[in-house]
Parts: structure tokens; sequence; C-alpha cells
């Protein structure tokens, strides 16, 4: 069974690039929605895919409903069923989540399996039941806080219930927003603790090592430490007085202007920005709100963090220090960062579903050290042409059925020496087509277009890993998995209220079906009228015969 799971961004986009690529000569004379069924069905039986997770179809309840939502996706992709999490909550027509499955593996399903009105309404989760075992499809909430905690243990509860009250075997796929390891995040991004640096600024240069790294480098990170630190002090007086302005954006196509904001600093006589423009203010202070805090110990103490690529870019922009990029990447790959990495609480969360509930993590059962291989990239600032993304993208299966999933065909590298394929280079090499995916235009151009035999790089032979789809369809790829079960022969309980409420396209009858259930109803009623026609023809014939014999 070929599982695959992606966060579309928004389906209706993506199923308009698909058609575009893939669009079918045969339906060229067909409207566009009927074009669109057909390549988005046919792209999904050339992927070979069984079951498809799609996270973020920012497709609105109404619109399913109504059966107008894009392409009519939910009802005609021939040969699948679909069933839907919509957004209802305030911001209605974000996030939802959608799951499509060939007809005869699905027995029921819901939409609203976390038992909480408040986290169901946002479209986050929906659970299929596939006889033996069941699959949870989740768009985890980005920002951390309030909202991101109780979702995390609702669903740990929902998968609990399944296992312990229905004896099923627990699949969780989706966008958990979440970079497990530092490994699964580019560098630059990966945190580190004040504390630590000033611990490390203090270390004697002849220690054996720091952290993972050895003597030959430990006076190099000593020697960095102490400069940081030495220069710390300016940096935390600046921020303290940091602003967030408004900054007016234009697209340079359609001329349509944005307000955007962003932090500036004053350094000397000069208004500094820092960071890039974003749509919200808290979004634009996230990372130089440095008093923000975690438990750094069981004590309760807590401490600061900053991300590598903010922590540089102060040194240069606020103190006129610029450290190589050597330098840089030692400090955050030390083991510094891996101790401020696992006290993240979405990171302790899902490292308790691996060490305490049992799931694997499909992908790194099969490749425990790969580095760089990630699942999304900034669309706007061009990171997937660099490589410099995150994991966040999962397929975790319970450990009942560890051993039925199968590794399939190599990683897929993007060019033909699969043995480098742990290497960044090779991961890399995947995320751009062998470089034939190229950066957009800051003008306003988009993606640049490929030709078709770089768009098909993104098929080959089923594995467990990552299917590296085009930029063009979303700023993450769909990642994979194969388990070694028997296709199943299942039969849809439609009656089932939950199921029903899945498949809000199936609560108002097409068009075709309503003309063809009336056209039957008319041949009915002919039928009817003619058969009591005859039967009062003949029952009048003999009651004028009666009525003279009884005169006579």
């Amino acid at each position: 069974m070929h599982i695959v799971s992606w966060n579309v961004a928004g389906l209706s986009t993506t199923l308009a690039r698909i058609d575009a690529d893939y669009g079918c000569a045969e339906t060229a004379g067909s409207s566009k929605n009927t074009n669109a069924q057909s390549s988005f069905a046919k792209y999904l039986e050339r992927h070979e895919i069984d079951i498809l997770a799609v996270q973020e179809h920012k497709i609105k309840l109404t619109k399913l409903k109504s059966r107008s939502e894009p392409f009519c996706v939910a009802s005609r992709t021939y040969g699948y069923d679909s069933f839907w999490s919509c957004n209802t909550s305030a911001k209605a027509g974000m996030n939802g989540v959608c799951t499509f499955a060939r007809t005869g593996f699905t027995i029921s399903a819901s939409s609203a399996p976390l038992g909480c009105a408040s986290l169901d309404s946002q479209g986050r989760c929906v659970m299929t039941d596939h006889g033996s075992f069941v699959l949870f499809n989740v768009y985890v909430p980005c920002q951390e806080g309030e909202n991101k905690a109780k979702f995390l243990e609702a669903l740990r509860r929902a998968m609990s219930v399944q296992r312990n009250e229905f004896g099923k075997k627990v699949l969780l796929v989706g966008d958990l927003n979440i970079a497990h390891r530092p490994i699964d995040r580019f560098w630059k991004w990966r945190p580190v603790s004040l504390s630590t640096l000033f611990d490390l600024a203090n270390s004697e240069s002849d220690d054996n090592k720091i952290g993972d790294v050895e003597r030959s480098s430990s006076s190099c990170i000593s020697l960095s430490c102490k400069q940081i630190c030495s220069m710390w002090p300016l940096v935390e007086e600046t921020l303290k007085k940091r602003k967030i302005v408004k900054r007016r954006t234009q697209n340079p196509t359609t001329k349509e202007l944005f307000d955007k904001f962003q932090v500036s600093v004053v350094v000397g006589n000069r208004t500094i920005f820092l960071g890039r423009v974003e749509n919200t203010e808290e979004e634009a202070d996230a990372c130089y709100n440095l008093f923000q805090t975690i438990d750094s110990d069981s004590d309760g103490n807590v401490d600061k963090i900053i991300s590598i690529e903010v922590l540089f870019e102060l040194m240069s922009k606020i103190c006129g220090k610029t450290f190589p990029l050597d330098k840089q990447r030692l400090i955050a790959e030390s083991v510094a960062v891996e101790l401020v990495w696992k006290m993240h609480p979405s990171k302790i969360w899902l490292d308790s579903l691996i060490n305490e509930e049992g799931m694997v993590d499909a992908f790194r059962l099969f490749y425990p050290e790969t580095e760089s291989r990630f699942t999304i990239w900034h669309q706007y600032t061009n990171r997937r042409y660099d490589n410099e993304g995150s994991r966040i993208d999962y397929t975790l299966v319970d450990k009942g059925l560890v051993e039925q999933i199968e590794r399939g065909s190599h990683l897929r590298c993007g060019c033909a020496n699969c043995d480098l394929m742990s290497f960044e280079s090779a991961a890399l090499c995947a995320a751009t087509a062998n470089g034939s995916f190229q950066a957009a235009s800051f003008g306003g151009n988009g993606i640049a277009p490929v030709s078709q035999r770089i768009l098909d790089k993104q098929f080959g032979t089923q594995h467990t890993g990552i299917i590296y789809t085009p930029p063009s369809y979303s700023d993450h790829v769909a990642v994979a998995l194969i388990l070694n079960v028997k296709a199943p022969c299942l039969h849809l309980d439609t009656s089932d209220k939950k199921t029903k409420i899945s498949q809000p396209h199936k609560c108002q009858q097409s068009m075709t079906d309503f003309f063809k259930r009336n056209t039957n109803k008319k041949n009915v009623q002919k039928k009817d009228f003619n058969k009591c026609a005859s039967k009062s023809k003949h029952r009048s014939k003999a009651s004028i015969k009666n009525f003279f014999s009884n005169t006579l």
C-alpha cells in the first residue's frame, strides 16, 4: 500500500498546476472542471497512490456542500473516496485537511476526531478507518502557544482511544510543524541558548571536547563565543529600543500595494532593518523578542534562546562583526544546540510519541543520519534552490506495523549517483532536480517554467521517503510510505453519521443524479398510470354489463 502525505498550501492552485502540466488531450473539448478531474485522478494513478493525505486544502465547507469546490475535486476524482475536515472557525476557509483513498479501502471516517469542538472546528484533523489501521491526517498549528499544545495533547488522546478501546493500529501523517532533530532543519535556523554561549566562552580551550566537536575546533568555538559575549550587552540594549514599522511593498507585475511589517533599530545615527518583511507585527518581532524564555533545567530556571541566523545577523548589523560561515556552523553543530532543541515543548511531545507510545518515524527508520532532506522551504525568498529548509512532514507508524514498512527504491537524489544520497549535495540535487528548478525572479514573473522531462522527475518507483514535487505546486514536497499490507476490499458505511459529515459533497444531490432520479420517477409514474387506466377501463366495461344484467 502506497500512502502519501502532502501539504499543498491551497488545493485549488495545485490542481490548476497539475491540470496545466498533465491535462488530458482526449478531454480537450470538455469543460475545465472535467479536464482537471481527469488530470488529478490520472496524476494519483501515475504516482500509484492508494491513500493521499492532503493538508491546507483551504476550501470552504459551503463550497463542498454545494459541489462548487475547485474542479469538483471532492465528488469527481473517480476511483477514490474523499473525506474532509474544513475550518469553520473565525478564519473559515483557511487550513483544512482531506484524505483521498481508493474506493474499497475505507470503512468509516471522522472529521472531528479530537473530541473538542474548538479544536475540531479548525479543520486540522481527519481520521479514516482502513480496517487493519486508522490514519490520522493532521495539520498542526504553526505558532507555539496554548492552541498548539492543546491540539497535540488532544491528538495524542484520540490516538490512544483508537488503540486501547478499539484495538486499532495507528498511522499519523501530515504537517506536524515540528522539526524533530537538529538535522531536520537548515543549520542556520537551529537555536542556541545564551547561557550555553557564555559557558563556552568561559571554557578552557584545551578541553577534550566541546559537544561533538573535537579539540582542534574547541579553541575556535571558545574564541568565537568570547567575542559574541563581549558584544552582547550592546545587542541587548539596542534591541530594547527596537520598533516594528510598517513597510509598503508592491507586486512588480500587478502593481498592487501591500502593508507589511519589519523590525528596525537605531545604531549610531543609522536606522537598520532586521529580518524580512512579514504579514503581521507579531511575525516580524518573533525572532527578536529575546525576552521569551524556555525552561532550561529541572529546577525551573529559564534561559534565552536565539537562532544561529539571527545571532550572527545581530553581530553583523549592530556590532559590525562578521563571522565566517565555518565558525557559525561549528557553533550550530555543537551539543549546546541539541540540548536546547530537546527542551522545546513540541519536540518533547514528539519524543514522547516515539519513546513512550512506540511510534516510528518511517523516514528515519531507513535514513537515521541523513541530513538536509527537507520537506518545506520559504517560497518567497527562494530558499529551496539553496536547500535551506526544514523537515516537518512525517509518516509515523505504530510499532505493531513496523515490520510491514518497506523501504522500496532508493531515496531520490535527482541525479544518477545514488551512492551519495546521504550527503547534502545529493539533497540539494533532489530539491532542485539537479539544478533544473530555478529561483523565481524578484521582478514578479513567478517560478520559471521547466520542460516536461524535468516535471516528470517527480515520478518514480515507490519508496518510503520524499517525493520531490515541483516548486510551482507547493512550498512543501510530499512524503511517502510503503506498507506491505494486502489491498483491502472494504464497504464504506455511508449510514454512519460521522462518515456522512466527513463527506459534505454528498449532502447535496448532483444535477445529473437529480434529472436521472426524476426521469426514473416519471417512468414509474407513467407505468402506474397506464396500469391504473387499464384496470379502470376493465372495471368500466364490467360495470356497464353488470348494470344491464342487474336491470334486466
